[in-house]
């Protein structure tokens, strides 16, 4: 079930949907996922509203310090 929020307000390893694409929340900014991995930065105005595609729960490990691991095209 997703839910919305804010995407200025999501830590880093979140999922969410904008436009009908898939994003990370990541280190590196906002990068566009697909099945072959995480493409360029991509620039969204973190006033957005958002549709959180990670269940809230995990949000919240996030934000409380769990640091995800990501596939290595999110840290090229």
């Amino acid at each position: 079930m997703t839910f919305d929020a804010v995407l200025g307000s999501l830590p880093v390893g979140v999922m969410f949907e904008h436009q009908d694409t898939a994003y990370l929340v990541s280190p590196r900014g906002f990068l566009p996922w697909s099945f072959s991995g995480y493409g360029e930065r991509a620039d969204i105005d973190t006033a957005a509203t958002v549709a959180v595609l990670t269940p809230r729960p995990v949000v919240q490990a996030f934000a409380h310090g769990f640091e995800p691991e990501c596939h290595s095209s999110a840290n090229a």
